[in-house]
């Protein structure tokens, strides 16, 4: 025989919550707008990471490729949370999953080149 000892178990499985977000870690990354890059003429939000940026969608589109071909297409008749997409006001908001600091250097050279 092994020094191992088993120890029975229940038959009943036991629920495990793996999700990690608790509503207090939710209170601390609360969202805010960027100083910087905030136009209330804006018609469009990227949200990334804890910042949003109310920005234009024409400038976006003129310059990439990847939002001229996202933009022009129908909005997803799917679940909010599916979609990731949503109102706020006459904005459209996008959920962005790429570092903030990229997307300021992309909006610095898009609207102030000379910074």
């Amino acid at each position: 025989m092994s020094d191992t000892e088993i120890i029975p178990t229940s038959k009943k499985r036991k629920f495990v919550d793996i999700e990690t977000d608790s509503d207090d870690s939710r209170e601390d990354n609360s969202t805010i707008n960027s100083p910087d890059f905030w136009f209330n003429d804006g018609n469009l939000i990227l949200e990334v990471e804890n910042t949003r940026y109310r920005v234009h969608r024409n400038v976006l589109s003129r310059h990439s490729s990847v939002f001229f071909d996202m933009l022009k297409l129908p909005k997803a008749e799917t679940k909010k949370e599916e979609a990731e997409e949503e109102e706020d006001g006459n904005a459209q908001v996008v959920h962005l999953h790429d570092a903030k600091e990229d997307w300021e250097h992309f909006l610095g050279i898009l609207y102030d080149p000379f910074k």
